[in-house]
């Protein structure tokens, strides 16, 4: 039933990921987690996932959104955090804390300003008012928000989010408009491998450099 599911997915169709590669990588399970929330309270949602679009400040570069949501109210850009334990971290901090029940520790950059880069690439391909955007950091429900500080942007775990994010808060954009920005971002999600490579080079020689 659950591999069923899964295939009937926008994600699955989009990504063409195999199912059991998804529920054991615990980043694209995250993805897919989110696709099915919506999925599940709406209908026939418009929906992106993996979105490769150019760098805003950097050349040759690329950003990659996890998932973006079209609705009445807008795009929904969702940068999915697949993890688990307790969660630290305030807006204005470069690095949040995992940690573990064990009470091991990891940092991770700050996932506001890590979806900020995403708004500002879409802002630049698309042209729109930020008013158009709305972004959002999703938490696996297995995670605790212990002590997460955000003014600006909400920080949720993903059923608490998606009760909120499927609800249109008002109505900027006609279905006319809805499918013309899906068409435009559409080509973004069908990134070559070459493409991809190059991404994960940069992401791996930006670890290095700041480790």
């Amino acid at each position: 039933m659950k591999v069923k599911r899964y295939k009937q997915s926008q994600y699955y169709a989009q990504t063409g990921h195999r199912y059991m590669k998804v529920v054991q990588d615990i980043g694209l399970y995250g993805e897919y987690r989110c696709v099915a929330e919506i999925e599940a309270r709406r209908i026939a949602p418009i929906i992106l996932t993996n979105v490769y679009l150019p760098h805003p400040t950097k050349r040759d570069r690329t950003t990659e959104i996890d998932v973006v949501f079209i609705n009445e109210s807008g795009i929904h850009v969702i940068e999915s955090k697949n993890y688990s334990g307790w969660i630290f971290g305030r807006e204005q901090d470069r690095q949040w804390t995992q940690t573990l029940a064990n009470r091991k520790k990891f940092k991770f950059y700050n996932p506001i300003k890590q979806n900020e880069l995403h708004m500002r690439a879409i802002e630049q391909v698309l042209r729109l008012d930020r008013s158009h955007l709305h972004s959002w950091i999703v938490f696996s429900d297995r995670s605790t928000l212990k002590r997460v500080e955000s003014s600006s942007v909400p920080v949720l775990n993903r059923k608490s989010w998606a009760k909120q994010m499927t609800v249109s808060r008002d109505i900027r954009l006609t279905a006319t408009e809805q499918i013309d920005l899906y068409e435009k971002l559409l080509p973004y999600t069908n990134a070559s491998t070459e493409i991809k490579t190059a991404h994960m080079n940069a992401i791996q020689q930006t670890k290095s450099s700041t480790s």
